[in-house]
């Protein structure tokens, strides 16, 4: 398998903005001073840590104009939760009064986490690998980096024993480049579902081709179809009601931004994040943290953002 795809060409960008203030607000829970059990994360598709946006790939689409530089020191226009995310990216910037580094989401657990916590990052690209490990070098959280599938060590971490007493977390954020990876994601997540009760899982999703491409419900949805193809429209949105009833999924929160002329647009047009099991909190603050980013990531008279919220708590 080559792999081509290299995260720098879009760090900081309105997709960067939404999974990272998630995963934040989901870390802080678990890491806050009525926490009382030590955490495990996982990163299933680390990256490389951390990105520079004025030189090397970031430079080529330049996403964080419309991400980070729009919201970053005093540029947010109204009081929100985004104030922990936003201390995060101040780690790496000092007093700069702009985003020159963009920090990837090992490196805003590690900014989070505490040093009686575990951290577990997975990555297969070489080069980002590498960079990886330099980046997480001086970290005081106990963290192993593997160059390796993060699906299958998912699947071994969430069952260890090692871990037993642990709270955790995993985010889930692939390229979704390759066709197989719908598959093989489908069937990791299936093969651990019955974890998901003592278990936060957040899954990137992107939105493409004038509709939503991904959420973790057409995930499982793909396992228990004969032919599995995501394109499938016969009986999907029954079999997606049906799946809302699995035990294991009865708490949930979907949550995605996109642009609000996506009838007209080609490509990737928003993105969305799927979590498993968030805490209380994080599901009734995500309504006020969706509403701030898309009033602030808007340009006057050109790109606006809409955005969608669904949950279940039973």
């Amino acid at each position: 398998m080559v792999l081509s795809y290299r995260h720098a060409f879009h760090a900081g960008g309105a997709a960067d903005v939404l999974k990272h203030a998630i995963l934040t607000e989901i870390l802080s829970f678990y890491t806050s001073q009525s926490a009382t059990r030590p955490l495990l994360y996982i990163d299933t598709h680390a990256g490389a840590g951390r990105y520079s946006l004025y030189s090397g790939y970031a430079t080529k689409l330049e996403e964080h104009k419309t991400g980070i530089d729009k919201i970053y020191r005093g540029k947010i226009k109204c009081s929100s939760s985004l104030s922990k995310y936003e201390n995060i990216i101040s780690l790496f910037n000092h007093k700069d009064s702009k985003t020159r580094i963009y920090p990837g989401s090992p490196l805003f657990a590690l900014a989070v986490m505490r040093e009686n916590d575990s951290a577990y990052f997975y990555e297969l690209h070489s080069s980002d690998f590498n960079l990886l490990k330099d980046n997480c070098s001086s970290s005081k959280v106990p963290v192993k980096i593997l160059q390796e599938d993060g699906l299958q060590g998912l699947q071994s971490l969430l069952r260890a024993d090692t871990f037993k007493g642990y709270n955790k977390v995993v985010l889930i954020d692939p390229s979704y480049e390759l066709r197989a990876e719908f598959k093989v994601l489908s069937r990791s997540i299936w093969n651990v579902n019955e974890h998901f009760e003592n278990t936060c899982c957040a899954i990137w999703c992107k939105f493409q081709n004038h509709r939503f491409i991904f959420t973790l419900l057409s995930i499982l949805a793909d396992v228990l179809v004969t032919d599995p193809m995501l394109t499938t429209k016969s009986g999907f949105s029954g079999m997606l009601q049906d799946l809302k009833t699995i035990p294991n999924l009865s708490n949930w929160v979907d949550a995605g931004m996109f642009l609000s002329d996506s009838a007209n647009k080609r490509g990737m047009y928003g993105s969305g994040v799927f979590t498993i099991n968030p805490p209380e909190t994080v599901s009734n603050n995500m309504d006020n943290l969706l509403d701030t980013l898309t009033q602030n990531l808007k340009e006057k008279n050109k790109t606006h953002y809409d955005y969608k919220l669904e949950f279940s708590r039973k």
